[in-house]
């Protein structure tokens, strides 16, 4: 069994007795081969209970407290620090990530965007070497390297991690309450710039832990945030969340960026972009969850999930919420911590996902393994580490939890089913023996795995430990390539498995590598149709709360054909009540000219197009425009009613009577259904407008082959 001593109060590492420690950071910041210990200070008090501490290592269990010498006694309301290289110059710097206690609305963001707060904002200090022999001094650049320090800004994780590839330290930082998160990648050049609207498309809302590594096996690193989303629909209901359609377009309106109140798990896709696919991996919902790891659990090649969760006092608890207003309405005379008692704890279970990823690189799927794995018992759990604690080629997971002694989950796969794995320890440079910024890569003739050196991972945690690889079963050899932070490189080959090896920098190549980010895309960028899409803002959830979506966005479709029978294609693109659709004529280029249809219509509606087809209806060889028509909500019946326009063979058209329909269209599709040589329609019936979940009816339109259709009702078809 795993038996541990207590010697914190012996080793001088138990910190000020009335001070509110926060994170911690495990790393060699002196470069003796000795680990030091980095712990954050925050908490509504004076500052000098808040200056963070630097326990140097003396070589003996002991420690003695170095910050202020080393300049990384920051007073801030401080939450986690990462050490990195982020100027490539050898030795070691921190990136700080605090937050503020002020409380800050969303609306106040367009005046304090650009203020700098010493207390609430991150701060990157570098790290300015050793002179004459005395200590290394830090100095706070955060502002001239582009850091953003904000009092907006509520850190509760930092990542860092090359996501780019290019060689180069980058930062996430997750942000609770009001600020967006932020995504530094390195300008490679000393400086930073926050590019998380240009790679991310949406956020966690209320962001907690983060952590980054490569969840699919293709070398890039993605990035998995948390929030506060419960898995349950009753506790769903129970917690009040602010996850709404008017509060999201309040956030877009005050210049924030997309986000809702869930996890979210951003796939890398190797030209800079990332796609978020927490909900499609069955990983989005975990409740009250604070810290997560990715790692191999399992020991089956690809790293699974493990989040830990619960709050000691719900404070979003509605029951509570109705309970505290009623108090204050009928004038109770409690103290306030009287009741702040009987708000619940929220006691829930540490989640663990098991990767169920294969070798063909399909979307990321995981499987809720609580249960299986040992992970079935309700507590209250924060920080987190996953580190070989028994040496026997598997990782455990330690968790600190609120109120009760740590936990230590040991990992019995090895015991179960011995697996064949590599461990790899570093040998770092002289100014940074972890190898803190390094990458690795693993081969087998099976599959190939990529890890990066980085020592925070968790909620306010930290671990430093060899790097682990399960390699198959099979596998008798595999090829190990490290790059280190400075771009050297060693290659080795035929490494045998079930070992420890140690790779040594001074044995790396003297050639840096500079790395070219990799694009992986089967498109690219050209010239675009002059369009923007124009549709008038409305709400459905005010009508219908309960709605899955708003069905009154659904556009705009597109349809091709060459219309003006010059051998090139066109497209219609569906248009709106407050702008008519739109035909983009095909040009001998990349440029495409778009001009309106020339429509002399029979009636002053324009109703929004849902859908078109393109095809030759009326057998003169010109291909025609059906439009579908549809409106959710508030549409008159006129508008509700489907187009058809015939073309003279030079793209001018004429419209020509339907039968009327009045119905929400959805799609409409040409074929010839009753094979007689001309080509009929399909259309198919969406949503009542303001009547979810009721359906419309779809219909045929038979065709005479002279354009005079016949509906035949095909009554309710569904959604």
């Amino acid at each position: 069994s795993l038996r541990f001593e207590d010697i914190t109060e012996k080793s001088g590492t138990a910190g000020r007795k009335d001070g509110w420690k926060t994170g911690v950071s495990v790393v060699d910041i002196n470069a003796d081969g000795w680990l030091d210990i980095y712990v954050c200070y925050s908490g509504l008090r004076d500052s000098t209970l808040r200056r963070n501490q630097l326990f140097i290592n003396n070589h003996d269990l002991t420690f003695i407290d170095k910050a202020k010498e080393y300049g990384l006694d920051d007073s801030g309301y401080s939450t986690q620090a990462a050490f990195l290289d982020y100027d490539l110059d050898g030795d070691l710097d921190c990136f700080l990530v605090n937050h503020n206690l002020a409380g800050y609305q969303r609306k106040e963001a367009s005046v304090m965007r650009n203020a700098r707060d010493y207390n609430a904002g991150d701060k990157l200090f570098q790290n300015q070497g050793k002179s004459n022999g005395a200590l290394p001094q830090f100095i706070d650049v955060s502002a001239s390297v582009g850091i953003k320090g904000n009092p907006l800004g509520f850190g509760l994780g930092v990542m860092v991690s090359d996501v780019n590839k290019d060689g180069f330290p980058d930062i996430y930082v997750t942000n609770d309450y009001v600020e967006d998160d932020y995504l530094y990648i390195n300008q490679k050049n000393g400086t930073y710039k926050d590019e998380l609207r240009e790679r991310i498309s949406h956020t966690s809302y209320s962001s907690m832990g983060v952590d980054i590594a490569d969840v699919n096996n293709d070398g890039l690193a993605d990035i998995f945030t948390l929030d506060m989303l419960p898995e349950s629909n009753s506790r769903q209901k129970l917690l009040l969340w602010a996850d709404n359609w008017n509060t999201y377009q309040a956030q877009l309106q005050n210049g924030f960026w997309h986000a809702n109140m869930r996890n979210m798990l951003q796939i890398n896709q190797g030209n800079g972009g990332f796609s978020e696919i927490g909900q499609l991996s069955g990983v989005s919902n975990t409740d009250w969850s604070w810290g997560t790891l990715l790692a191999d659990f399992d020991m089956d090649g690809y790293k699974d999930i493990f989040v830990t969760n619960g709050i000691g006092r719900d404070y979003t608890n509605a029951d509570f919420i109705k309970y505290y207003d009623d108090a204050e309405a009928n004038g109770s005379q409690k103290p306030l911590l009287e009741h702040l008692k009987q708000m619940p704890t929220s006691q829930t279970k540490n989640y663990i996902f098991k990767n169920n990823q294969n070798s063909n690189n399909a979307t990321p799927q995981f499987t809720n393994a609580q249960k299986n794995w040992g992970f079935d018992e309700p507590t209250v759990a924060s920080g987190c580490v996953s580190v070989d604690l028994d040496n026997d080629g598997d990782l455990e997971i330690v968790t600190n939890n609120l109120n009760e002694p740590s936990r230590i989950y040991q990992n019995t796969s090895q015991e179960n089913k011995p697996t064949n794995f590599v461990k790899i320890k570093l040998k770092g440079s002289p100014m940074n023996p972890l190898g803190i910024g390094a990458s690795i890569t693993v081969k087998t003739n099976k599959n190939t795995q990529f890890q990066e050196v980085s020592p925070t991972h968790g909620f306010q945690s930290s671990s430093v430990g060899d790097l682990l690889f399960a390699l198959p079963d099979d596998a008798k050899t595999c090829e190990i390539a490290i790059r280190w932070v400075d771009g050297k490189v060693q290659n080795l080959s035929k490494v045998s498995v079930n070992q420890i090896i140690t790779i040594d920098y001074l044995k790396a190549t003297k050639e840096i590598v500079e790395l070219v980010p990799f694009i992986n895309s089967i498109l690219t960028t050209t010239e675009s149709i002059d369009y923007q899409h124009v549709i008038s803002s409305t709400n459905n959830f005010d009508r219908q709360i309960m709605l899955p979506t708003q069905y009154s966005y659904a556009g705009p479709k597109m349809a091709v054909g060459d219309v003006n029978m010059d051998g090139l294609e066109d497209v219609f693109i569906c248009g709106t009540k407050e702008q008519a659709g739109k035909i983009a004529l095909g040009q001998k280029g990349k440029e495409r000219t778009t001009q309106f249809l020339n429509l002399t219509r029979r009636n002053s509606q324009i109703g929004n197009n849902q859908d078109a087809v393109i095809q030759d209806f009326n057998g003169d060889k010109f291909p025609d425009l059906y439009i579908a028509n549809g409106n959710y909500a508030n549409a008159q019946f006129t508008e509700q009613n489907d187009e058809l326009w015939l073309n003279d063979g030079k793209g001018n058209f004429k419209q020509t009577p339907l039968p009327e329909d009045q119905i929400n269209s959805l799609c409409v599709k040409a074929l010839d259904f009753d094979r007689d040589g001309d080509m009929d329609l399909f259309v198919g019936g969406h949503i009542k407008p303001n009547h979810f979940p009721i359906s419309e009816e779809s219909f045929l339109l038979k065709n005479d082959g002279k354009v005079h259709f016949t509906k035949i009702s095909l009554g309710d078809l569904g959604l």
